[in-house]
């Protein structure tokens, strides 16, 4: 009884002390109250204190800033973005005009005015990955690293979407206007712009003058062209005659430490030649260019180091005028000047200086046409790649057809992959090197979907592998079936039933001895009657089978019985069953 109101009065005192602190919190809410008022109450962001200074983190993910100043609108922060999230327009003042786009920060001259740099913080992911493809590092996001840009901002909460899409472009009207850009306002407030009346084109063309650079292309080295193409523009553009040109050209490659005691011819012709190409209408057509030797000579090259140089100092002889002598010379200059003139490159140079050669080469290639396709009987796909191979070498050197099958049986001998039966297919690929003696081939149209009622895999696998081999061969369909037949001897797999299967893919093959088969519909609905379903998918089985194997009435059921009496499954209920198949056959 004494427990029972001990337990009374300590409740009333839990009670009264709940109720105490109660009391006590509504009475000073506003000093006791847990919860902070947001977004009118805030707390105190604490100090970061994790080992090492908060401009020394490596990533911090927060919002996106951007340095429109120094974007020159490449778009390469829009197309990295993967949730196209920024939004990015530019426009291109066109040639000739005055208007400055400006320069960045690092020295760069923009090219671009940007009337639009948006980015849609509410599709943002934070990923970064606009940050580093930036060439001029402008889109950063705010914080860590680029506390100095920035300072991180914890929160930019908003009820609407439109504060969180940030517009940073500062382009006005005035610099739209002037930068080019009319059609762009027009079409940003929905002007359509007037339709203007075709013009009718004069059947008889003009061409206006351009700069003349045949005399600039004369410059070897690439990096010297380009700085005298554009020293000589600038001369040209500004009215001067050709002799200060050749002077500003000369100018420019001395203060770029380009300029060689060589280039004096080049600056001399410079002077003496037209800055411009005459103008006026154009009635005749141009006379085409002597014919010269072929770049594609060169591919013959097997080290690609001498091939590159040599293609390079072929495109500056070409470039300079030179016949097929001069590009020759040229080329073994540049080669010897490397170390890299081999007996290989003599000899396909010697070609250079022989008018026409290209020209014979290639009708002595199409006349023979040597046919690629004749290589995919080989077997090995490494012996068949390195066949190939030289092949192509052979092809891209223009080799004869007698040259390309001698070329693929040296690769294949050096290879230690050379035989008979390769010897015979290499010579096949053109059809005039090939023996007379072997028997010509009788078209034929042979069945591979015969194959399918060969039960085990590998076996049906194997006898595939075959057919396709002796397909790729173009083998007539007798030595087709004697291929597969002798393939699965040797794998110790041919069967009686095998034969007669393999046999069937070419009906002219099968012996003549074996007995017609007639043609008759079993039902196969008819083994539904049995009960067990194991027995009746086994039975079913063994009826495709035999229906792919194009069996006879009788012989399908023999099967069906075979298989089940080897699993032991032939009772007598079965039996009856299978052999209502030959019931009412039609």
């Amino acid at each position: 009884m004494s427990e029972y109101f001990s337990n009374i009065v300590s409740g009333l005192k839990s009670f009264t002390k709940g109720l105490q602190l109660t009391m006590q919190h509504f009475n000073n809410r506003k000093k006791l109250v847990a919860t902070l008022q947001y977004p009118h109450e805030k707390w105190p962001i604490p100090e970061r204190n994790i080992g090492f200074e908060l401009e020394e983190y490596n990533v911090i993910r927060s919002r996106l800033e951007v340095d429109i100043e120094d974007c020159i609108g490449c778009l390469k922060c829009e197309r990295a973005c993967p949730v196209d999230c920024i939004k990015i327009e530019t426009i291109k003042p066109p040639k000739g005009g005055d208007f400055d786009c400006g320069v960045t920060t690092n020295g760069t001259q923009k090219k671009m005015l940007v009337p639009r740099f948006s980015i849609d913080m509410t599709e943002c992911m934070f990923c970064n990955l606009c940050v580093f493809p930036c060439p001029e590092e402008c889109i950063y996001m705010v914080g860590g690293p680029n506390s100095s840009k920035h300072e991180i901002e914890y929160e930019f909460a908003a009820r609407e979407r439109s504060p969180l899409i940030f517009e940073f472009a500062v382009a006005t009207e005035k610099e739209i206007i002037a930068a080019g850009g009319i059609d762009y306002l027009n079409k940003k407030k929905g002007i359509v712009p007037d339709e203007k009346p075709k013009e009718v084109k004069s059947t008889l063309k003009k061409t206006e003058p351009k700069l003349n650079f045949e005399a600039v292309n004369a410059f070897t080295d690439r990096m010297t062209r380009a700085l005298a193409k554009k020293a000589f523009t600038a001369g040209a553009r500004a009215g001067s005659d050709a002799a200060t040109v050749a002077t500003q050209v000369k100018s420019a490659l001395v203060d770029a430490d380009k300029f060689l005691p060589e280039y004096e011819s080049i600056i001399e012709n410079i002077a003496s030649s037209p800055l411009m190409t005459s103008a006026g209408p154009t009635t005749e057509l141009k006379a085409k260019p002597a014919s010269g030797p072929d770049i594609k000579l060169l591919n013959s090259i097997t080290d690609k180091m001498v091939r590159g140089t040599a293609k390079k100092a072929f495109m500056a002889a070409k470039r300079a005028g030179k016949d097929g002598a001069g590009i020759s010379d040229d080329i073994k200059k540049a080669l010897t000047d490397a170390g890299k003139l081999t007996d290989e490159v003599i000899a396909i140079l010697k070609s250079f200086s022989v008018p026409g050669n290209s020209e014979v080469s290639n009708e002595s290639s199409v006349a023979s046409a040597p046919d690629i396709k004749k290589l995919n009987s080989i077997e090995d796909k490494m012996v068949r790649g390195l066949a190939k191979k030289s092949f192509m070498a052979a092809k891209r050197a223009k080799s004869s057809a007698a040259d390309t099958v001698a070329h693929i049986l040296k690769d294949l001998k050096e290879a230690d992959k050379l035989t008979a039966d390769l010897e015979d297919i290499v010579k096949s690929i053109v059809p005039d090197t090939v023996d007379a003696t072997p028997a010509p081939k009788t078209e034929f149209n042979l069945d591979i979907k015969k194959l399918n009622s060969i039960e085990d895999k590998m076996v049906r696998g194997l006898a595939k592998k075959s057919f396709m081999a002796a397909k790729r061969a173009k083998n007539s369909a007798a030595d087709t079936v004697t291929n597969i037949l002798n393939d699965l001897k040797e794998a110790d797999k041919l069967t009686p039933d095998l034969e007669i299967i393999v046999k069937s893919i070419a009906p002219d093959t099968v012996a003549a001895t074996q007995a017609p088969k007639t043609e008759f519909n079993l039902d196969i609905k008819k083994l539904n009657l049995i009960e067990d379903k194991m027995i009746r998918g086994m039975a079913k089985k063994a009826f495709m089978a035999a229906k792919r194997a194009a069996s006879t009435p009788e012989e399908t059921v023999a099967q069906i019985e075979a298989v089940l009496k080897e699993n032991d499954k032939l009772i007598d209920e079965v039996q009856t069953t299978v052999k209502s198949l030959l019931e009412n056959e039609s």
